[in-house]
């Protein structure tokens, strides 16, 4: 069964999508699977998908159109592929309380100056690049985020990541900046199999205390900028041909 995204509704159960004008789709308290492909797919602009309680399986879980917002409470998103996924979307999405999104190759990647905002005991986790940004700003306040290849990779956005928050990649790089990186750590951990933190082209750079773990704390390219305080570094730093460390 599909139905529209395009004013009130409510899912119960199958898929989700909707081309329609500007509304609300609610998930709420359910536990079910899209099957082979998307769960809650929104093509219509302005539209406001709420999960709460909710435990959802599928290809895609959640698929949004231009400025969807996404709020996901309490829930856990299980996709075979990517978890959310926003081409062209400069909405939000929130991840709150005690959820887990995750999915095989990623979990959310958002495009087009997009925010997102993780807090509470939320995990977000994939085998691949679990979070992929352009443009917008992530927070993690006090959450999980755990990449196989990249925890958090990001193109031209700024990345918060605020105290008790824990960010690891078992193999890559925690954190990536593939230009314009605007980075603050603070009283949180960043682990890595390989760089904690990567930066090209003008990263700006800083940690409070904490924990920064890696086979290189930080690789930067460019003209880096790096404050440090308080901040225990088990791997060596490599700050490029042309660093800047006040």
């Amino acid at each position: 069964a599909r139905a529209a995204v395009g004013g009130e509704g409510r899912w119960a159960g199958g898929r989700v999508s909707g081309q329609g004008r500007e509304g609300r789709g609610e998930v709420r308290e359910e536990n079910g699977s899209g099957g082979s492909g998307t769960v809650v797919e929104v093509g219509a602009p302005n539209a406001q998908i709420h999960i709460t309680g909710s435990t959802l399986r599928g290809d895609t879980i959640v698929e949004g159109g231009m400025t969807t917002t996404v709020h996901v409470t309490d829930s856990a998103l299980h996709a075979t592929r990517l978890a959310i996924r926003a081409e062209g979307m400069a909405g939000g999405v929130r991840v709150e309380g005690a959820s887990t999104v995750e999915g095989a190759t990623g979990a959310i990647a958002l495009s087009t100056s997009t925010d997102l905002h993780v807090s509470g005991t939320s995990k977000i986790a994939s085998a691949g690049e679990a979070i992929v940004t352009a443009g917008g700003e992530v927070v993690i306040d006090g959450a999980t985020v755990e990449g196989g290849r990249t925890a958090i990779s990001t193109t031209g956005g700024r990345v918060d990541i605020r105290a008790g928050s824990t960010v690891s990649s078992e193999e890559g790089d925690a954190i990536r900046g593939h230009g314009n990186l605007r980075l603050t750590v603070r009283d949180a951990t960043v682990r890595a199999g390989r760089d904690a933190v990567a930066g090209a082209n003008n990263p700006h750079v800083s940690i409070t205390g904490g924990s920064i773990e890696g086979t290189t704390a930080f690789r930067f390219e460019g003209n880096a900028h790096l404050v440090l305080a308080r901040a225990p570094l088990p791997g060596a730093p490599d700050l490029g041909p042309r660093p800047h460390v006040p």
